[in-house]
């Protein structure tokens, strides 16, 4: 410092704002010990600021700065609750929570012997679709009377689905949830199937370890779960998923199996998945015999900038349209800018490369987007390509 003592900075701060009201539920009774939570949406940069109500339900968000916030409130036992463009200084605003509900009831075997351990899954359920929604909310249960309660649902139309290793899944009858515990849902399980076999190579007849062996609905597809809106959906049929891997010898043995018409899926990675209808009963023995899987295409190669040089970070798109639906895998390219597809089935494929800049933008990525090429795989053939995306300078 040269021994000179610096100039003092002053800095200005802004104004402080504040945002305040009350947290009631559906009678004007004020809810006590609420988390309520703000971030500014506007203008930017987002700031997130934080208070609980008093016993009166009454909250004062301070120290805000000028703009519009989202305010956001959890409470034991509601539902969380939500309030879109407030502004900084508002006052006297009155956030309204819904009370959650519950159900309760028993797990029996069919002679109404109880079930004392037992897992439950909830699901929603909606007009329009027989397709159950995912939740996410899965309770463990032990009670020597096959006794449960669960008692944090929102308000909403559901059913519960029980498992236990002896038994095959099983699913309640539906029920709507409001504000209270509805009783008296029981759910009535038994034994399931058991399906067994043993899994090959097609061309050589020797065994297939770790192969993944599932059970899914008659109108399960691969392509539902490889495009781009499919992943997050549960079974179309409801059929709850039972899976395994082959053993050394190529053997797989699937116990309490859901009962019905099901689709066994069979797949490796390398190899074109299987699938094979099976009607299952309850307690039966399904010996699916020898399961033979063929070598899919594969298809492998690397993704360049104009000057040849490894484009590194780069998504490779892999599409397929037919009869069967639309197909969709992407990869990122490793460090050397290379990448691998395998167990691919006969047909046309397009394949694009995304750099890095705009990959996280495009969920359909056109021909102006990237290095594009249209390739004709066959079961069993090796394929090697080179992607060139132009240069951005």
């Amino acid at each position: 410092m040269n021994g000179k003592v610096p100039d003092e900075q002053h800095i200005e701060l802004g104004p402080e704002y504040t945002i305040s009201g009350r947290v009631v539920d559906g009678q004007g009774v004020p809810v006590v010990n609420a988390q309520v939570n703000t971030a500014r949406s506007r203008p930017r940069p987002p700031m997130s600021f934080s208070a609980t109500t008093d016993e009166q339900g009454a909250f004062t968000l301070k120290g805000l700065p000028n703009g519009m916030f989202g305010i956001y409130v959890e409470a034991e036992g509601f539902s969380s609750s939500r309030r879109p463009n407030v502004e900084s200084n508002s006052k006297d605003i009155e956030i309204v929570m819904q009370v959650r509900g519950g159900v309760s009831g028993r797990v029996v075997q069919q002679s109404g012997a109880p079930v004392s351990d037992f897992s439950l899954t909830v699901l929603t359920t909606h007009r329009g679709t027989p397709q159950y929604g995912v939740t996410g909310k899965r309770y463990a249960f032990s009670d020597p009377n096959g006794n449960f309660e669960i008692a944090d649902l929102d308000p909403g139309s559901y059913v519960l689905m029980a498992d236990n290793k002896s038994y095959a899944p099983s699913y309640s009858p539906g029920f709507r949830v409001d504000r209270d515990i509805v009783q008296g849902i029981d759910i009535s399980v038994r034994k399931g199937a058991r399906v067994f076999g043993q899994v090959v190579d097609l061309s050589t007849g020797k065994a297939v370890s770790n192969a993944s062996v599932s059970v899914h609905g008659v109108d399960f597809q691969k392509n539902n779960l490889n495009n781009l809106f499919g992943g997050g959906l549960g079974d179309p049929n409801n059929v709850p998923k039972t899976e395994t891997t082959t053993g050394r010898d190529g053997r797989f043995d699937l116990l309490n199996v859901y009962p019905g018409d099901v689709v066994l899926q069979v797949k490796t990675r390398d190899h074109i998945a299987r699938y094979i209808p099976v009607n299952l009963q309850p307690e039966s023995r399904a010996d699916m015999g020898t399961i033979k899987l063929n070598l899919g295409g594969v298809l492998s190669g690397s993704v360049t900038d104009s000057t040849g040089r490894p484009s590194v970070g780069c998504t490779v798109y892999l599409t397929k349209q037919s009869a069967a639906g639309f197909f969709n895998e992407q990869l990122t390219v490793n460090a050397r800018g290379e990448f691998r597809y395998s167990g691919l089935a006969t047909g046309d494929y397009d394949i694009v490369a995304i750099s890095p800049s705009t990959s996280g933008l495009l969920a359909f990525p056109n021909e102006s987007d990237g290095s594009r090429k249209r390739i004709y795989l066959t079961e069993g053939s090796d394929n090697k390509v080179v992607l060139r995306i132009p240069s951005s300078e």
